[in-house]
């Protein structure tokens, strides 16, 4: 089950600090440490500093990502990460692979004017469906005959090792495995 919590939410500079301090705190501590699981659920709670900003990145990004398609039932998401490159997930290839008929890539809200043909999709090799013993790679690659208007920028390597506890991620689309995180 998933739980909800609502409430007032306050940034302030001080929540800054508290970040900065909590992050500290938590790079200290050994894995196994409990007082890990209270830091990370405080670094949770704080608010970012542009509350719009998950809604301004995707008003930016909206035409890098498509809706793949078979006739006019959509079942996933992918995004240009190359003009004619589409990041998907390898489940969506193999989902896509059962199904009869051409696959398409429809522009997210292009109203179904900016579709592409699929003319290569590529799972990659170490997945397994339906293992939920453990998180294997579900990530395909999905080729377009035609260029997306927008490519999508993906984290480099530095900023990946950079990431830590109580830093902000958006989700866009439909991130199934982690829909009841």
């Amino acid at each position: 089950t998933t739980l909800f919590r609502s409430g007032l939410i306050y940034w302030s500079t001080r929540s800054q600090d508290d970040i900065q301090r909590l992050r500290e705190e938590l790079a200290q501590l050994p894995p196994e440490d409990p007082r890990r699981k209270e830091i990370e659920t405080r670094l949770g709670t704080l608010h970012p500093p542009n509350a719009s900003f998950g809604r301004n990145l995707y008003d930016r990004s909206r035409k890098g990502i498509f809706m793949l398609a078979i006739g006019s039932e959509g079942f996933c998401t992918a995004f240009a990460v190359q003009p004619s490159k589409l990041a998907t997930n390898a489940r969506c290839i193999q989902e896509a692979k059962a199904r009869v008929g051409s696959v398409k890539a429809i522009e997210n809200e292009g109203r179904g004017e900016v579709k592409f043909d699929v003319t290569d999709m590529r799972a990659h090799p170490s997945y397994r469906q339906g293992d939920p013993n453990s998180i294997t790679p579900d990530v395909g690659v999905v080729t377009i005959k035609g260029r997306s208007a927008m490519v999508l920028e993906i984290a480099t390597q530095q900023e990946l090792a950079a990431m830590g506890a109580g830093d902000e991620v958006y989700l866009i689309g439909f991130p199934d495995r982690l829909m009841d995180v």
